[in-house]
């Protein structure tokens, strides 16, 4: 069986001292609701074990993280492993770093935050990492957890694919494009000739050449930067994806092209009926339901004509999806009053490729960036 907590002596002094100071009609109830705090406040602590009064010093302290730091192009990658919790509490961590292992100089404290992943650019430093944990951004605070024994590099930010003004000091003959596959997608690779041919590359003053390749498994409806990456260790290159530019900015890759990756989904079909004009042409199009889903135009058909011929549609206005409006194109003729209109598709859409100047089919060559 609880019992209700009793008011601490000091606190019902301190209430007293208050409430004698307030007109003597307020001293009632100003006296009730400073003691109903007080024993809320003290029923707290004895849940927590904590004797109603004292200075909490049993504050929960959440198990040890971990943390890993890379560097490179000029930059620190680090990435915290939460602990394992019992519970669904959500977790604070303050990183700190310094030239000395035992952070006893030199040190830099980073503000607070839940996130478990941040990029410093710090270029051409050697640094040691530490992280802390607690379940309020104000402390108590974890043990520091090192994230190496060793300082972290991060590099130097690579001069053999910038110069001034960010541009880059490279460039291919690339084409990079997607195809739907099923329920996914694939990019390919490939020189400006034809599918599978091999591609040029110019990095700095050095001329190589890269092969083609198909990347399946790829995300619909993304936007994909591609890259040739060269295993320093095995000597050996493969291409990767990324979601940024930024992501391809190293020693050991090569930027070859940007993809808006075809989308898969399928649309509902929007509603449309043929407006009749003079001697059963179509003079305009009613779409009394837009559909939704669209990303590409749909393929319009005209059924049940009778006798009619020559009728074509126009440009299609779609928005998030929905068709807006057709535009009607040849009027034709001798068109029956039942003609009706069919849309199908409207979930193809090729993508885009770009990056650069399209010289030469070269859609998706990378030649400068800037800020």
């Amino acid at each position: 069986m609880s019992t209700t907590p009793t008011i601490p002596p000091t606190e019902y002094s301190l209430i007293e001292s208050i409430v004698n100071t307030l007109p003597p009609k307020a001293q009632q109830d100003a006296r009730s609701l400073f003691q109903n705090f007080s024993s809320s406040i003290a029923q707290i602590q004895t849940q927590q074990g904590i004797a109603p009064g004292a200075k909490s010093t049993n504050i929960a302290i959440p198990p040890l993280p971990a943390l890993s730091a890379s560097g490179v192009n000029g930059a620190f990658t680090l990435t915290i492993a939460p602990p394992k919790l019992t519970s669904q509490a959500t977790l604070w961590y303050r990183i700190s770093y310094s030239p000395i292992k035992g952070m006893t100089s030199g040190v830099t404290q980073l503000q607070p935050s839940t996130s478990t992943s941040t990029v410093l650019n710090l270029p051409n430093l050697n640094l040691f990492f530490q992280v802390e944990a607690s379940y309020t951004n104000q402390g108590p605070w974890s043990q520091p957890v090192l994230a190496s024994q060793t300082a972290v590099s991060s590099g130097l930010v690579s001069s053999a694919i910038t110069s001034e003004a960010g541009a880059f000091n490279q460039t291919n003959l690339g084409v990079v494009t997607s195809v739907a596959i099923g329920a996914t997608a694939a990019v390919q690779v490939q020189g400006a000739g034809a599918a599978l041919s091999s591609m040029t590359t110019l990095k700095g003053n050095v001329q190589s050449v890269l092969p083609a390749a198909t990347i399946v498994g790829v995300a619909p409806g993304s936007t994909q930067f591609v890259g040739s990456q060269l295993d320093t260790t095995t000597n050996v290159r493969r291409y990767i994806l990324r979601p940024t530019l930024g992501s391809l900015i190293a020693d050991n890759i090569t930027p070859v092209g940007v993809v808006s990756v075809v989308t898969t989904a399928t649309p509902t079909p929007p509603t449309i009926l043929p407006i009749f004009g003079p001697g059963g042409s179509i003079v305009g199009y009613n779409v009394t339901n837009g559909g939704a889903g669209a990303v590409a135009p749909y393929t319009l058909t005209l059924g049940s004509v009778g006798s009619g011929t020559g009728a074509t549609f126009g440009a299609q206005d779609i928005v998030a999806g929905v068709l807006i409006s057709v535009q009607p194109g040849n009027p034709g003729a001798n068109y029956s009053s039942g003609t009706t209109v069919t849309a199908t598709g409207g979930n193809f859409a090729p993508g885009s490729s770009g990056g650069g100047t399209s010289t030469a089919n070269n859609q998706a060559r990378l030649i400068a960036a800037y800020n």
